[in-house]
């Protein structure tokens, strides 16, 4: 059992499985249904903070090196910005991306607003595919680090910026996953 118990006075300990998480009083447990997961909310009168313990738990935010070396971003690139006559048939599952630089000034010619232009290729093709970061990405703050054979992910809005504020925390010695998070907006 993992635990983040500091056995402060007037805080509640709460048993997620192989996770107990603290408390200030005032906090409750609500359990959801959930399909593959244990999923629920610790609620108090000020905030609502949602759970999801399981295998398939959701990691959150991406970072942008995540993004890019997920690849999801080549099946777009590839319908918009490549040429059917001059590539026919790629295939993005098959497309490799031999590196990526960030943008420049002139690749607003290509693919106005891009971040990273990508060098690519498929069998006997060499091409460019321009990258767009989403926007939930650009405005957060990610953190990945391990403790203690935990990976973990901190997420948090930018200055400014609504969105998920978060920690994602994976045992690498077991399955057991767990992300909580909260919106904010």
């Amino acid at each position: 059992m993992t635990s983040c118990s500091n056995f402060q006075l007037g805080w509640l300990t709460m048993d997620l499985g192989s996770y107990l998480i603290d408390f200030p009083r005032g906090f409750r447990l609500k359990p959801e249904r959930g399909i593959d997961s244990d999923v629920g909310n610790f609620v108090s009168k000020d905030m609502t903070l949602g759970y999801d313990y399981g295998a398939y738990s959701d990691t959150l935010v991406a970072n942008t090196q995540e993004y890019i070396k997920q690849g999801w971003w080549k099946d777009a690139a590839i319908m918009m910005y490549l040429n059917k006559l001059k590539y026919p048939d790629v295939d993005w599952v098959e497309t490799s991306v031999l590196n990526v630089r960030p943008s420049v000034k002139t690749d607003s010619a290509f693919a106005e607003g891009c971040d990273y232009i990508a060098n690519c290729a498929y069998r006997k093709f060499r091409f460019q595919l321009p990258i767009t970061i989403p926007q939930e990405i650009k405005d957060h703050n990610v953190i990945v680090d391990t403790v203690d054979h935990h990976y973990r992910r901190l997420v948090w809005p930018k200055p400014g910026k609504k969105g998920i504020t978060g920690v994602y925390m994976r045992d690498e010695r077991e399955t057991g996953l767990i992300a909580c998070n909260t919106r904010h907006g």
